[in-house]
């Protein structure tokens, strides 16, 4: 009996899911607002008081919006998403950076004058930025050319872990001709389903682990059967 509990025991820990770890708080937007979040404007430390942050949907389905160059957004530069990242929980497993990411524009290059905003994803230390492998890079930048839409996925370098005061930050930035003159087309940066994930345990498939017990239970049964023969023989 005590050896089925622990071949019992032993399949159940095998099939146990890998815990996540929460290095990232309120990637959905669940919560309808920006908690676990901050918000930048040019740069200052704060945000504007105008439309440059927004939340859109309603419970539990909501996203961030971030907006520039339009005639209720004060950024002169930029505006900034950001988030302080906490590795602590993490198990020293692989780590995928996911998210969702949608892009508007009120002009395109269809437009006479034409100056393409663009946004920034990086991940920032206070004084460099970093991709997934290392500093002095970005994860993904492009220029908004009217409406696109990305899911993106990144396997991260273990050794941004150890970076102190590491956030992930999304920029969105106001383009500017030769002059410095912007096209006034607004543009907008819509966040969503942002999560860093951790698979520390590899989990067998479900027949492989089903098999295997199978075999050992079968096993047991046949060694069992043969003490009982040898006991009556030599009865």
């Amino acid at each position: 009996m005590l050896v089925y509990r622990s071949i019992l025991l032993s399949f159940l820990m095998l099939c146990l899911p890998a815990a996540n770890a929460v290095i990232l708080e309120n990637g959905d937007f669940s919560t309808c607002d920006f908690s676990g979040w901050e918000r930048d404007t040019d740069g200052a430390g704060n945000y504007s008081l105008g439309n440059d942050f927004s939340i859109n949907g309603t419970a539990p389905s909501c996203e961030a919006v971030i907006n520039v160059d339009y005639t209720d957004t004060e950024a002169f530069f930029g505006n900034t998403l950001f988030q302080f990242l906490d590795f602590s929980s993490a198990g020293g497993g692989p780590l995928t950076l996911s998210m969702d990411i949608e892009v508007n524009s009120e002009l395109t290059d269809t437009d006479n004058n034409f100056v393409a905003d663009y946004f920034i994803i990086s991940f920032y230390d206070g004084v460099d930025t970093y991709d997934n492998t290392g500093p002095n890079q970005r994860l993904f930048e492009a220029d908004i050319n009217g409406l696109a839409s990305y899911t993106l996925s990144f396997l991260l370098d273990a050794s941004l872990t150890s970076l102190p005061n590491l956030s992930l930050d999304f920029q969105l930035l106001l383009g500017a001709d030769d002059d410095g003159f912007t096209d006034l087309g607004g543009s907008t940066l819509r966040v969503n389903n942002v999560s860093i994930t951790e698979n520390s345990v590899s989990v067998p498939e479900p027949s492989g682990a089903i098999l295997m017990i199978v075999g050992l239970a079968a096993a047991f049964g046949a060694r069992v059967s043969r003490e009982k023969q040898l006991s009556g023989q030599r009865s």
